[in-house]
């Protein structure tokens, strides 16, 4: 099968030496690309430190943002309690509206081991999850309500979802009529194209942020070498579905089906989750890509769509003034399992009522509601900390020295003036290219 991108050659020199450049198709848009497929690129100590808080903020927000999940779940149930029983089945038990919906429960679920969070499609399972499952168990079921049942409403069943609504309001749920209502022209779901409100973000601007090892001409690396799905290796704990546990009871369960081992750390016996970017590659000309590597931000496969679709079901679903929750529950969700990094979550939530945040080394202290407070939280201290002097001036944590113009020559202190006011601009979380992204 034919490569989406093709081979030009290897950079020899400038910021991208060493890496190769590419020109095709990927996702659907043409465009240029380097990619740095032998690994060349310095990564400095902020990535670094950044990347070590990032796995604990992430195992943090896993458990942290547990609560929100259980009422989103529940929300979600009450919808399909609505649409598939009687109005008077809102005032049951949540035990007795599972047991109402035993015969749709079962399309919740995912027969794919490499899937994490995936617990299999029995209804005991789905059951169990919404009762008691993990944030990642919880998430995984939100998502399949959303692309199997609310898509379905929303695209090709209008006057069904009217019914919906209207009983939705008579039970006193708070359902964003607004959002579903109306004709959707091109959409196919409105989980799988996530529209609402992607002309504020650059998610909305093509996925040129990255490519899969498939879709690059073989040469000049061999295929075989090129990045593809591959297991993550990770253990399953001897504690899971204990409280605290990284891995629940059903996903836990579901990964012993599979031939997991609790408690061995043989890659044998290892659960069958993959590595959600293995497959992928960062495109280095990106300007967004850009942006973050001078920033030092850790990447895995770009601004994330999977958190930008959650932040719109959660609106969907009707929950007011809940945007920097669900923000952080899917950082709970996409960190620990390496899907996403931190500034991928934060840009994919952005447009849609998230707290701002700088882009700058001071974001992991701009996570609202916690601010300075998280690096506690967390148990680590904030990545920040290992820059020097003139790199924590450069990020506003301590005020620069001012300039001295006398001690410039001349001939240089327009460039110096422009460069300066360029760090503060960087400072403010501000864009300094009025071209978002690579086109």
């Amino acid at each position: 099968m034919a490569k989406g991108m093709k081979h030009q050659g290897r950079i020899e020199s400038g910021e991208h030496a060493g890496m190769h450049a590419y020109h095709g198709t990927t996702w659907g848009e043409k465009h240029d690309a380097v990619y740095d497929l032998e690994q060349v690129r310095q990564v400095g100590p902020f990535e670094k430190a950044a990347t070590d808080f990032e796995d604990k903020l992430g195992a943090w927000a896993f458990q942290e943002a547990q609560p929100y999940a259980e009422r989103l779940s529940e929300k979600v149930v009450d919808y399909l309690t609505i649409k598939y029983q009687d109005i008077g089945a809102m005032a049951a038990t949540l035990d007795q509206k599972l047991e109402g919906l035993k015969a749709q429960l079962p399309g919740l679920g995912i027969e794919s081991p490499g899937w994490a969070g995936a617990v299999g499609t029995d209804f005991e399972s789905i059951k169990g999850v919404l009762t008691s499952g993990n944030l990642r168990e919880r998430l995984i079921v939100v998502e399949q309500y959303a692309k199997k049942v609310l898509s379905n409403d929303v695209v090709h069943d209008q006057d069904g979802l009217a019914e919906i609504i209207a009983k939705a309001e008579q039970a006193g749920l708070d359902l964003e009529a607004s959002l579903i209502q109306g004709d959707f022209g091109e959409w196919t779901t409105p989980w799988e194209t996530g529209d609402h409100n992607r002309d504020q973000t650059v998610v909305a601007t093509g996925d040129t942020f990255r490519a899969k090892g498939a879709d690059l001409e073989s040469q000049p690396i061999p295929e075989d070498q090129q990045a593809a799905v591959k297991p993550a290796n990770t253990p399953l704990p001897a504690d899971f579905g204990q409280p605290g546990s990284s891995v629940g009871q059903f996903e836990g369960n579901y990964q012993v089906k599979q031939g997991a081992v609790a408690g061995s750390e043989k890659s044998e016996d290892a659960m069958k989750w993959v590595d959600p970017m293995a497959a992928m590659i960062m495109n280095e000309a990106n300007a967004w890509v850009k942006k973050q590597r001078e920033v030092g931000m850790p990447l895995k496969g770009g601004p994330s769509g999977h958190t930008h679709k959650f932040m719109t079901v959660n609106q969907i679903l009707g929950m007011p003034n809940t945007a920097d929750e669900m923000r952080l529950a899917c950082i709970g969700h996409l960190l620990p399992i390496k899907a996403h990094t931190f500034i991928e979550v934060m840009e994919g939530a952005k447009a849609l009522g998230a707290s701002p945040y700088p882009n700058s080394q001071l974001v992991y202290r701009n996570l609202a509601p916690y601010g300075e407070s998280l690096a506690g939280l967390v148990g680590a201290p904030f990545p920040d900390t290992v820059l020097d002097e003139k790199e924590l001036a450069q990020a506003g944590l301590i005020e620069a020295e001012p300039l001295n113009m006398d001690l410039v020559p001349k001939s240089q202190q327009d460039q110096v003036q422009e460069d300066s006011a360029a760090s503060m601009k960087r400072m403010d979380g501000e864009d300094t290219d009025s071209d978002v992204v690579n086109k």
